[in-house]
């Protein structure tokens, strides 16, 4: 049986990953007791946890604060996700999966779904799910379980971006992906070079927003 302190984690997890915390936000063990139906220490549990996730931070007359993220671990995350797609891509390519490739389409429409219910969150589960089962095409244990060690965290950095540019367009990973399995079907190398550039240039546009809302991604004290 699942103890309330596990309850509580995994329903406090789910609300930063979804970025219902923004980075900055304080939150208090007493509200969250009384939200949860709970007492104080299944909730203390939890945020402790959470504090152990680099999620929250305790600060001294500050209380319990929501994370953020600086601009490199953004960066680094996204070179990174991009070095182990171009592996996995080039081999992918060779091999004409078509079981794959129906998998993926399926995984597209629902990522159409999710944009036309406005669900950002739905489309990034989506979109990662997309991206993981590239990765287990692939057959390597290790390179799946990194992808699997960031996609939380991505999530979750991805949400927060949304949050605070909800103005912007967004769900463009739909076209890139429509595009990249029609060169996967054609077995074209340069569905693979069009694809990492134009997630090289999104890379490039969500940076320009740490000049514009960096102290809002980045509220480590």
């Amino acid at each position: 049986m699942t103890s309330l302190a596990d309850q509580a984690y995994e329903i406090l997890l789910e609300r930063c990953i979804k970025a219902d915390y923004m980075p900055g936000e304080k939150l208090s063990e007493n509200r969250l007791s009384d939200d949860l139906n709970m007492s104080r220490t299944p909730i203390r549990t939890a945020l402790i946890r959470l504090i152990r996730k680099k999620y929250i931070q305790s600060i001294d007359k500050k209380g319990i604060i929501v994370k953020g993220f600086s601009e490199k671990t953004f960066l680094d995350t996204c070179f990174f996700l991009a070095d182990l797609q171009q592996i996995v891509l080039n081999d992918l390519i060779q091999k004409n999966n078509v079981e794959l490739l129906e998998i993926l389409d399926g995984i597209i429409a629902e990522q159409i779904k999710a944009h036309e219910q406005n669900d950002y969150y739905r489309y990034l589960i989506c979109t990662y799910d997309y991206m993981e089962k590239t990765f287990e095409s692939y057959n390597n244990e290790v390179l799946l379980q990194a992808f699997k060690n960031v996609r939380q965290n991505t999530t979750r950095m991805s949400m927060i971006i949304y949050n605070l540019t909800k103005q912007e367009p967004h769900y463009s990973t739909i076209s890139m992906f429509q595009a990249l399995n029609e060169g996967l079907r054609q077995q074209n190398p340069k569905s693979i070079h069009h694809y990492l550039l134009h997630n090289k240039k999104r890379i490039n546009e969500i940076q320009q927003l740490f000049n514009v809302h960096g102290e809002h991604l980045n509220t480590d004290s």
